[in-house]
């Protein structure tokens, strides 16, 4: 079986000769702001540390409750509401998607209110049944780990800014609605297009592909990380055996797939 990659949407540099090892995801724009410096941090900074993983846990439920209509995260008639949009720059490409959280958290830091978002589930979100005070309003991205720094995007507190002092904070009245709490966010990732063809170098139409993306260490002579720290992604190519693998944090990989009674097999077609 045989794979190649091609550009997508500006975001892959394809690295070619000795000096390149892997392909690299970068970004339109290099220097990237996090969401909060790795210094001291702060109890209420902490508290969203510790309440973060347990949101990032329950994403995967909350997704299958949305798709199958179970969930029940309706508005129960007690407190305020807080609504907005979600808008990500660049945006992904067509079929892929990635998920969020839209956070209402008291000055302590504590959440009163929270909404999953999709970005295939359209742009706006809304907060239900949020006690009546003053919130910071925050957007989680899912994320390749549980630190609150890393993710699909910059993680981002109302009104575009990455810092708590700096936020600006959204009252809630009793049965009132704070609407247009919009946030306008950065992508923190990018995307690897990907043909998939067997070794008759026929496009492996409409199957199952397993991706893992191992993060490549240039100074470690060629190293390859513990599987722990591995990205892997399972998705189904096209008629053309094509596909977007994504989204991957910005860095430099070994990429492989494997499709089922195929072996593993790296790019750039080589299974070492």
């Amino acid at each position: 079986m045989r794979f190649s990659l091609v550009r997508a949407a500006a975001l892959i540099v394809l690295l070619s000769g000795a000096a390149a090892a892997g392909l690299q995801i970068v970004s339109p724009d290099e220097l990237m702001p996090r969401y909060m410096p790795d210094a001291t941090k702060s109890i209420r900074e902490k508290v969203l540390d510790l309440q973060t993983r347990r949101i990032l846990d329950d994403f995967a439920s909350t997704r299958q409750l949305r798709a199958t209509g179970m969930d029940q995260h309706k508005p129960a008639g007690r407190g305020g509401a807080i609504s907005g949009s979600v808008a990500v720059a660049p945006a992904a490409p067509e079929g892929v998607a990635f998920d969020g959280e839209i956070l209402a958290l008291d000055r302590h830091g504590f959440v009163a209110g929270w909404d999953f978002w999709s970005s295939d589930g359209g742009s706006y979100y809304e907060l239900y049944d949020v006690p009546p005070g003053e919130y910071y309003v925050f957007f989680l991205s899912e994320g390749w780990s549980y630190d609150t720094q890393v993710g699909t995007v910059i993680n981002e507190f109302y009104n575009n800014t990455t810092q708590w002092p700096q936020a600006t904070k959204v009252t809630v009245t009793e049965g009132g609605s704070a609407s247009g709490i919009n946030f306008d966010l950065q992508s923190n990732s990018g995307y690897v297009a990907v043909t998939v063809r067997n070794s008759s170098e026929q496009p492996l139409a409409n199957t199952m592909v397993d991706f893992t993306l191992y993060p490549y260490l240039p100074t470690e002579e060629n190293e390859i990380l513990d599987s722990g720290r591995t990205l892997t992604y399972s998705v189904q190519t096209d008629a053309a055996g094509a596909v977007t693998v994504g989204p991957v944090p910005l860095g430099t990989f070994y990429m492989s797939c494997r499709a089922e009674d195929a072996a593993q097999i790296f790019y750039p077609n080589t299974g070492d």
